[in-house]
């Protein structure tokens, strides 16, 4: 069983086109933008060679002459003429030569794109060839699903697992790779919801309660999809499944210091249960530190908890440690230095606590996984 290739280019996305389409169209407006550009700085340049070459017809004047005549505003047009004629010689020239460029890269695509298809086919041969012997094949078609998923033909993959699901409708790891690839295709056309795939790990999670990955990958498009507190519930199954992910511990604890941000800069909990939500924070907090140590996230949150409560010490120490374990992002160690700064002046203290992953997505985007 084979599957027909587009003619040209792969599309990514209802609407969106393709990569290559995209990067020519965005070529043709810089070109239209750079010919305007170019005539708008080089034409005072002509007018100063004209200004020396004739005088305005207003303002009299003698006038250099390629000819005969008289009077002393006339104007030398076989002069304007010449400047006329080397200002659209040197944008026609310009032009041409965007528009070779553009053809240049708009051929060098096509190759690319002929050189990426039929790498591809190389890599699906052997399954295709698989199911073409045996049609019932679900290995085969999970690895040419798996094959174009990793060279970001994500159609042909849903396609290769909604096959699969047809031929066993319980096969919880066709609906979790479903999922996956769906989440892949649309970030890659760059929809930033995952809403959409928590179906198919929803319906994994219900074929297989113990499915690990499933509730990993729905926690994580709750998050995506603004659904904090659901994902709490299942990081917490999680942990149940592996009491040993430090990441578990590390985003849930992330998730309900959002919750107890949340609850004290709006006044929505009284204080025992704030306080209740304090200890759930630091305890995953400290689980996750324990299993993992060099979850500098997790020290700078803890640390930020620590300062927004008065702890300064508390807050200094876990802030140190997490520049320590950060010397690769230059930016996150300048802001953890500050946060460390306001907790040795008290005075500086702010009003409220500090936010544990809403202004500073780097952290949020490392623990969870958002890059994955």
């Amino acid at each position: 069983m084979s599957m027909s290739w587009p003619n040209k280019r792969p599309v990514l996305h209802s609407g969106q086109g393709s990569v290559l389409q995209v990067s020519i169209n965005m070529l043709k407006a810089r070109l239209f933008a750079s010919v305007f550009t170019f005539a708008v700085l080089i034409g005072p340049v002509f007018g100063a060679v004209g200004k020396r070459t004739f005088r305005h017809p207003f303002r009299g004047g003698p006038v250099q002459h390629s000819g005969g005549g008289s009077g002393g505003g006339d104007i030398d047009w076989l002069a304007v003429s010449e400047v006329l004629a080397v200002v659209l010689a040197v944008v026609l020239a310009v032009g041409f030569g965007y528009w070779l460029l553009v053809r240049f890269i708009e051929k060098s695509g096509e190759r690319s794109y002929e050189r990426w298809k039929a790498r591809v086919r190389r890599a699906a041969a052997p399954y295709t060839a698989a199911i073409e012997r045996n049609p019932q094949d679900i290995a085969a078609y999970a690895g040419r699903a798996r094959v174009y998923a990793e060279n970001f033909h994500y159609d042909f993959a849903i396609k290769d697992y909604d096959k699969i699901i047809e031929l066993d409708p319980r096969n919880a790891d066709a609906y979790l790779h479903r999922g996956k690839v769906r989440r892949a295709s649309n970030r890659f056309a760059g929809v930033g919801n995952d809403e959409f795939a928590i179906p198919d790990f929803t319906r994994a999670i219900d074929l297989n309660p113990k499915h690990l990955g499933a509730y990993v990958s729905r926690a994580r498009a709750y998050i995506r999809s603004y659904k904090g507190s659901v994902a709490i519930t299942d990081y917490t199954k999680v942990i149940e499944l592996n009491p040993n992910d430090a990441e578990a511990y590390a985003v849930r604890g992330m998730l309900r210091h959002r919750e107890l941000y949340d609850a004290e800069r709006w006044r929505r909990s009284t204080a025992p249960d704030i306080d209740q939500s304090e200890k759930l924070v630091i305890a995953d907090y400290a689980k996750a530190i324990e299993l993992n140590p060099t979850l500098w996230a997790v020290d700078f949150n803890r640390g930020a908890l620590h300062h927004s409560r008065g702890r300064y010490l508390l807050a200094i120490a876990d802030y140190t440690k997490a520049i320590k374990l950060l010397p690769f992002l230059d930016r996150m160690k300048h802001e953890i230095r500050q946060a460390r700064a306001k907790a040795r002046k008290h005075n500086e203290l702010q009003q409220y606590p500090l936010d544990p992953y809403w202004a500073y997505p780097e952290l949020f985007g490392v623990l969870v996984g958002l890059e994955k």
